[in-house]
């Protein structure tokens, strides 16, 4: 699916516009709700394959990361509130770094259904 990527990238370029490439379907979801790409009741966050999905991100901000049009990659869409926040931070610090060291874009983490305030005033969120 690379070239639809890059030919959507060239087409917001010919017209204008700026890009933010979302990871809306995590390897083995991040969540069992449909906004992830598929419905699954009895998902757990045992199913989601952080490791390789911080791989998929430091590979489309290698491949796409200095596209003119790219102004930001959104690391996960909607991660389930039974992810626990302490490894989300952890992806989200990683998948920060993997995105880093190909591209200078915004990295956008959601904070979905999270109290993130209230991580940052006690210093558990970079």
């Amino acid at each position: 699916c690379e070239q639809h990527i890059r030919h959507a990238l060239d087409w917001a370029l010919e017209t204008g516009l700026t890009v933010n490439l979302c990871l809306h379907g995590a390897p083995g979801g991040q969540s069992g709700h449909d906004a992830c790409g598929c419905s699954n009741p009895r998902w757990s966050p045992a199913l989601w394959g952080r490791a390789l999905t911080v791989r998929c991100l430091g590979h489309v901000a290698r491949v796409f990361g200095r596209h003119p049009a790219l102004a930001a990659i959104t690391v996960v869409n909607e991660p389930s509130r039974s992810i626990s926040t302490r490894d989300l931070v952890a992806f989200y610090c990683d998948a920060y770094a993997a995105i880093r060291s190909h591209s200078q874009v915004t990295v956008v983490m959601p904070v979905y259904q999270r109290m993130w305030w209230w991580m940052r005033f006690w210093g558990q969120f970079p």
